[in-house]
């Protein structure tokens, strides 16, 4: 059986909209309605360390140093963002999902978390990815504990969205958010604060411009909550929705600013050290996390 780099690619269709989703860490490789790009379309055939599209699990974001305490002990995990001395977007961003089901219109992918020096709890993770032909893509991933201790844990979603010819500078943000995070030189979270009057004030619609973003954001609505992302040249948008506490921004800077990252989290970056968001799973609980992305019509 011959691989690609990001394992097999799956098509989905409802109305307006398709879909790819790939296998390799349980990402989404495309989201389009009526033929235009939602979201930057992750290559198939060649490495991507970006983290386009992927499931971000048992921690999204950064544990600083890899280092954290947990019932009394230290662990440590390795570093992967070498530059800032951390361990970035969990373990399974490159890991071979397996395809348990698919439809027309949806795709089920399951894995298991093995138990690791700096992480020890196993794991079983299912991600749904699912089309509506009118509220557009929801993902839903269903985390279990099948260990006999507690675990720490979180949960994101990496999809960068892209629209038209727009890179992140063009695009107009709108993002209820009330709090945001202060972080050190390595992108270490140092305190969250209001996030009024400040560059990083989004809750009225406006341009991205020359902003920098790199950073979580707290405060956000009880409930359901939206993000709008918008591109005024083409009258392009799309929606990302969550129920959860904490949503990371990203000009993606590294990649000449050509989309903007919009990440839903279940808990705040090093959460695994500030304990923000910080789900303490037990043995044989389920944790429930869902967002969704939709265009704007």
């Amino acid at each position: 059986m011959s691989h690609s780099f990001s394992g097999r690619e799956i098509t989905l269709a409802a109305g307006p909209y398709t879909a790819t989703v790939l296998t390799v860490g349980a990402a989404l490789g495309s989201l389009t309605h009526h033929g235009a790009d939602l979201v930057l379309r992750s290559p198939v055939d060649e490495f991507s360390d970006a983290f386009l599209g992927k499931v971000l699990l048992p921690w999204p974001n950064r544990v600083a140093g890899g280092r954290y305490s947990w019932n009394g002990s230290v662990h440590q995990l390795p570093v992967n963002d070498v530059p800032n001395g951390a361990a970035l977007h969990g373990l399974v961003a490159w890991t071979q999902w397996e395809v348990a089901d698919v439809q027309p219109d949806a795709v089920t992918l399951t894995t298991f978390v093995a138990p690791r020096p700096g992480y020890e709890w196993p794991l079983e993770a299912t991600a749904i990815y699912r089309l509506d032909p009118h509220r557009g893509l929801t993902i839903g991933i269903e985390t279990v504990n099948v260990g006999r201790e507690t675990a720490p844990y979180g949960v994101s979603v990496h999809p960068y969205v892209h629209l038209g010819d727009q890179g992140a500078d063009g695009l107009e943000l709108t993002l209820p958010a009330a709090r945001v995070y202060a972080t050190d030189a390595h992108l270490t979270p140092v305190a969250s604060a209001p996030i009024d009057g400040t560059a990083l004030d989004f809750r009225a619609p406006r341009p991205v411009g020359a902003t920098v973003l790199d950073h979580a954001f707290a405060g956000l609505p009880e409930g359901t909550w939206t993000i709008t992302v918008t591109d005024p040249a083409s009258g392009l948008g799309v929606a990302i929705t969550g129920d959860v506490g904490y949503a990371q921004v990203y000009t993606a800077d590294a990649m000449g600013r050509t989309a903007l990252a919009v990440e839903p989290m279940s808990c705040a970056p090093d959460a695994f050290n500030s304990g923000d968001g910080l789900v303490a799973l037990a043995p044989g609980e389920r944790h429930r996390f869902s967002c969704g992305l939709r265009a704007l019509t």
